[in-house]
């Protein structure tokens, strides 16, 4: 997970965003996975929405050049994130 996501994840949802970055090494592989979990294509290959769940989901490509990545625990589930001090370089 990278971009807004992260900061809405690391700061318990002070921050918000309309959406969750996520990259990774195999496309095809993450676009077959996210529409066998129920979403759709809109505008590119490479933004998705659940219509359900109200989620939209953007694959910004391979991995970012980051300094750092963090695992991060939600509920029983491990997320990998781009470092919190990452984000904030990127975004400035």
């Amino acid at each position: 997970m990278v971009g807004g996501a992260v900061v809405a994840l690391l700061t318990a949802g002070y921050y918000t965003t309309a959406d969750i970055d996520i990259v990774g090494r195999k496309s095809e592989i993450i676009r077959k996975v996210l529409r066998e979990l129920g979403f759709r294509s809109v505008g590119t290959e490479n933004r998705f929405v659940h219509e359900e769940l109200g989620i939209i989901v953007e694959y910004m490509g391979e991995m970012p050049k980051a300094e750092r990545l963090d695992r991060v625990r939600v509920k029983d589930v491990e997320v990998d994130v781009v470092s919190l001090e990452d984000v904030l370089v990127e975004a400035g």
